[in-house]
């Protein structure tokens, strides 16, 4: 079934009405997301198109029951014409819905090829698809509805509220250590979660980490994720985020599955840890000096192991969850509970 393009307000409005009338009836409550930028585009670009919001999910617990799989070659899902859309390299996610069987509409992010005539971009989608319906879910790793491929191939995702490269390019929305931990552990949680089903996530920027109305992170945008062993062919990415052994001009081989695994993985953390100093310090050129004095020692020290050049030197993705958590779990053990504070702003000052 070919994914089809409805306008609004016309059967849209009608569909949701019913559904609307149908829940309210039987006791469902209204949940209307509270963090930040609710409801915007989880991709957050510059060339992010208005469109008049849908109305909140209808739901009792969040999001619908998470089936077993995905549902492939999925129906009863459609993009609104008028609705916010944002481009990449390879595809278009746009604003849609979604109609489970027992009829109720749900808001969704429908990623297609930006040309179904050209084949990188139709084989990027594929990919994605092939490794999410791969993996078995996990909270941090974004849900996907359902999908289809083949030369005109399609993927449904939940809609998140917001992207961590959007949270972190708003004025005012400085986050505390504690929310940077936080983040930092439900990434590498779900890095963990890809290597223990032979699958590689090299390089990850701000925005493809969604947060959800809690401020949990799920790992997005999977059109360059990889088998283990074939890695270094997904390093087309952004390369102040990527490790150094990625960069085409820095590529050697890699020996064995065994081998490939370890440094794909220390690829990400490498990636990892480029987030994390984003978030800390506010920019990726700050000083090393300015952030080293004003953040918290432990934490700026970790980030620094996790950037190391060479990828012997970092720590493991079970290693990075084990030492954020730790953070966590005695950051208010001292007289003052470093986790709530907000230094960014006074880092990238110092730096400047």
């Amino acid at each position: 079934m070919v994914i089809a393009e409805i306008r609004r307000p016309g059967i849209t409005s009608r569909l949701y009405s019913t559904s609307i009338r149908r829940q309210k009836h039987h006791g469902w409550k209204r949940k209307h997301p509270r963090g930040i930028d609710a409801g915007l585009d989880p991709q957050a670009p510059a060339n992010r198109r208005e469109g008049k919001p849908l109305p909140p999910n209808l739901q009792s617990a969040g999001r619908p029951k998470l089936p077993g799989q995905p549902i492939l070659n999925i129906e009863n899902a459609a993009a609104l014409v008028g609705g916010w859309q944002s481009l990449g390299k390879h595809w278009a996610v746009r604003e849609g819905v979604w109609f489970d069987k027992d009829g109720r509409a749900w808001k969704v992010a429908i990623k297609s090829p930006t040309d179904t005539k050209d084949r990188a971009c139709a084989e990027a989608i594929n990919n994605e698809c092939s490794t999410l319906t791969a993996v078995p879910h996990h909270p941090n790793i974004v849900w996907v509805i359902g999908g289809r491929m083949g030369d005109d191939p399609v993927i449904v995702e939940e809609l998140m509220p917001v992207n961590l490269g959007r949270l972190l390019s708003k004025s005012g929305s400085d986050l505390t250590y504690r929310d940077i931990l936080m983040i930092g552990v439900g990434v590498a949680r779900g890095m963990c979660h890809l290597h223990e089903h032979g699958h590689t996530r090299t390089y990850m920027t701000p925005s493809s980490i969604l947060l959800d109305e809690e401020g949990n992170a799920m790992l997005a945008r999977f059109s360059d994720t990889s088998d283990v062993s074939n890695f270094r062919d997904a390093s087309d990415g952004t390369p102040a985020y990527m490790a150094p052994e990625c960069l085409p001009q820095n590529g050697a081989a890699v020996r064995g599955p065994r081998a490939a695994q370890l440094e794909a993985e220390k690829a990400g953390v490498y990636s990892l840890g480029k987030v994390l100093s984003k978030c800390v310090a506010a920019s990726l050129g700050v000083s090393e000096a300015a952030a080293g004095r004003l953040c918290h020692a432990p934490l700026w020290e970790f980030i620094c192991c996790c950037i190391r050049p060479h990828p012997q030197d970092r720590p493991g993705c079970h290693q990075v969850v084990e030492e954020l958590n730790g953070m966590l779990d005695g950051s208010g053990s001292s007289t003052e509970d470093w986790s709530a504070r907000r230094l960014r702003a006074q880092i990238w000052r110092a730096s400047r």
